[in-house]
């Protein structure tokens, strides 16, 4: 599964555990409290990405991380993946990147 597409069900998840805890009554003020709720390293979204990943909420985020991935290619003679990413013999290859924020605003809603 692409990164893109977890972070994408993932968000959905959320959403709609928080839809159901909200009632009939949801509001985008209630879905930021639910969200700025969660405790850090709890909540794993039943189990489709892991609780050490929900570090987020209203902490300072660093201004560069340390950013990894390798990449592998579907190989029919070995019936396998094979890695096609290698940086000095690691399977992985890693960057410093800078991060990007988007913090949300109260718009009064």
């Amino acid at each position: 599964m692409a990164q893109w597409s977890l972070d994408g069900w993932t968000g959905g998840q959320m959403l709609v555990d928080y839809l159901n805890q909200a009632g009939g009554a949801p509001t985008r003020k209630g879905f930021i409290q639910w969200l700025d709720g969660i405790q850090p390293y709890t909540y794993d979204a039943h189990g489709l990405i892991t609780s050490s990943a929900t570090w987020w909420g209203n902490t300072h985020h660093p201004e560069n991380r340390n950013q990894c991935f390798s990449v592998v290619q579907w190989q029919d003679s070995a019936s396998t993946f094979v890695l096609r990413s290698t940086t000095g013999g690691s399977p992985f290859y890693c960057a410093i990147v800078p991060e990007l924020a988007a913090p949300y605003s109260d718009d009064g809603s």
